[in-house]
């Protein structure tokens, strides 16, 4: 199949100049494959011709874009590549038929992109892709549960979406946290000792009220002498606990209820025992016990 570069050939039986001929075609050769054209587009959009088209194989803006522009392709058949050097502005790439309406093939290349690809001789044959010169190959943006951003440089997870099945496995019966002291750091794993550390203590009331929270922890002999968590956040007996007191019960009295003091007074049925906490046996003046009827 023949190409479409335009070289000039020596032909057949051609004497004169026939070194200049090949040389001409040399040269066409090596600029259509090797060679960069600047295209200027400080007036606006630019149309190549075929010849333009041919002398080179790289087309890149020669300064710096004052906006976005637009590159009209001849319909030539070649390979080319497009750089858009420009740090700000896009360059459009265009295959028109030049008809009204137009029949067009359009490829944007953006700032700092290249387009790699071909026109098939065609009005809108045009092929190829664009790649970009950046070196993470991830555009900024969210991408689901990440989010990318300065120019792919920078990956963040977005909020709320680690799972508990996504977090590192834990011992059983800890708790996720900071221990007292260790100061600001990754979450550790607490024990039960470490994690009761952490929290507030119970404050009893003096007048105005308490706080909740831990417990104060029982002395030792607090069980064996029946006490009691009281409101003030101390350990107490309970009042009005302990048995019958010594002195004086109205009508009764008792010197000491010593298992075998006598009673110095006992009007009839007068006297009444709801509890009495020690195993005690009463006696009359004269020593004989008491029946249980005598006593209500």
């Amino acid at each position: 199949m023949a190409h479409d570069l335009g070289f000039p050939v020596i032909a057949d039986g051609q004497a004169a100049d026939q070194w200049q001929t090949s040389n001409d075609a040399d040269a066409g050769l090596g600029n259509a494959f090797g060679d960069t054209y600047a295209v200027d587009f400080s007036a606006g959009n630019v149309t190549l011709n075929s010849t333009q088209y041919r002398s080179a194989m790289i087309f890149k803006p020669s300064a710096a874009l004052a906006a976005a522009r637009t590159l009209i392709l001849p319909a030539v058949k070649r390979p080319f590549e497009f750089h858009n050097s420009d740090a700000t502005y896009a360059v459009t790439l265009k295959k028109t038929n030049g008809a009204s309406p137009e029949t067009a093939t359009t490829i944007a290349v953006a700032a700092g992109e290249i387009f790699i690809g071909y026109t098939d001789g065609t009005s809108t044959g045009l092929f190829g892709a664009v790649v970009s010169t950046t070196s993470s190959g991830v555009s900024d943006g969210d991408k689901g549960d990440i989010t990318v951003s300065s120019s792919g440089t920078v990956w963040a997870v977005d909020n709320d979406v680690v799972t508990n099945a996504k977090a590192a496995n834990m011992a059983q019966s800890t708790i996720k946290g900071r221990a007292v002291s260790a100061g600001t750091g990754d979450p550790t794993d607490l024990t039960a000792t470490q994690a009761t550390a952490i929290l507030d203590a119970m404050v009893g009331d003096s007048g105005s009220g308490g706080t909740k929270g831990l417990a104060p922890a029982p002395a030792s002999g607090d069980a064996a002498a029946a006490k009691f968590l009281k409101a003030d956040g101390t350990w107490a007996v309970p009042a009005g606990s302990g048995g019958v007191s010594d002195g004086d019960k109205a009508t009764s009295r008792f010197p000491a209820l010593a298992p075998f003091g006598p009673l110095t007074q006992w009007p009839a049925r007068a006297l009444a025992i709801s509890s009495i906490t020690t195993t005690t046996r009463l006696q009359d003046g004269k020593g004989l016990p008491l029946e249980r009827q005598d006593i209500s």
